[in-house]
């Protein structure tokens, strides 16, 4: 018969899951532009703070040899027609892209594109969103070395 010693017997804790954790992300790969360039409502023009936002993106770009390209996107927001809005934000992208080029950045490095009123950063129907959803914003291509 064996010895109680009036303990219970403390449950064996289950086993330590191994944890697989991602591989060290190359800080190259973690570039962005965080510069979003605004425009009035049905206008491709830019503004001076637009001018402004441009010239630290140029010397952004300028002093990161590992960009392959540079996306530029332009939106609208949902005032007017899904044409008229397409239309306007190529022109929007166009115009950022005329100017960066302008600036001295590598025309073939430079994608337009134009998403009309189909991105918003706030789906709503107020100024504050319209205000929002009028601009431009850029995203980098950093090649094969980054997964892109």
């Amino acid at each position: 018969t064996g010895s109680d010693d009036g303990a219970a017997a403390k449950p064996t804790p289950p086993p330590k899951k191994e944890t697989v954790s991602d591989p060290p992300v190359d800080p190259i790969c973690e570039l962005s532009i965080d510069e979003v360039v605004p425009f009035s409502a049905g206008s491709a023009t830019l503004t001076k703070h637009g001018r402004d936002l441009l010239e630290d993106v140029v010397a952004f770009v300028k002093a990161t040899d590992q960009i392959q390209r540079v996306f530029i996107n332009g939106h609208a927001d949902e005032e007017g027609t899904e044409v008229f809005n397409l239309s306007l934000s190529k022109k929007r992208a166009t115009t950022i892209k005329q100017y960066l080029v302008g600036l001295g950045l590598e025309r073939n490095k430079l994608v337009a594109r134009g998403f009309g009123e189909a991105l918003p950063v706030i789906d709503d129907q107020t100024e504050a969103a319209f205000r929002a959803n009028r601009r431009v914003d850029s995203a980098v291509d950093l090649g094969p070395r980054c997964g892109r």
